[in-house]
């Protein structure tokens, strides 16, 4: 799997005063979190597929 390293990088950086590396940073964070649940919801249906 391949992780873009800016991704991690705004996730754990401390928030910043800088207006653009914050927007880039809440960008950063939206996105991972709704591919944290797509992911979630097809680990789901696989385990309800399995039954």
């Amino acid at each position: 799997m391949y992780l873009e390293s800016t991704i991690p990088s705004y996730l754990t950086a401390r928030p910043s005063q800088d207006q653009i590396a914050a927007a880039q940073a809440g960008e950063a964070l939206e996105e991972f979190t709704e591919s944290a649940e797509i992911e979630e919801a097809h680990d789901i249906e696989a385990v309800l597929d399995a039954k």
